[in-house]
């Protein structure tokens, strides 16, 4: 079965998703060594969500995904649709 969502369901979703990780970044990188920043930010649509961390290594980076998977966060972001990790240096 395929589920086509309008507009106003997606920019809900994007908007809820945005909540919910700002909660988790902002909790979890207080104790999260190397964790510098995380931003969330809506598409002009609303319909897409795109989180934008900054550490201060990759070491770091892998300890913030590691974070967020130990929490269940990645595992309950899958209910809003598909995630894409990319890395830069």
């Amino acid at each position: 079965m395929e589920k086509t969502l309008t507009r106003e369901a997606k920019t809900q979703l994007a908007s809820s998703l945005r909540r919910r990780y700002q909660a988790a970044s902002s909790r979890a990188k207080k104790t999260t060594p190397g964790w510098i920043s995380a931003s969330v930010h809506r598409s002009r649509d609303g319909a897409r969500v795109v989180n934008y961390a900054q550490c201060e290594s990759m070491e770091a980076a892998l300890r913030v995904i590691d974070r967020l998977r130990e929490g269940g966060w990645l595992e309950r972001n899958k209910a809003f649709g598909e995630a894409h990790l990319v890395c830069t240096t």
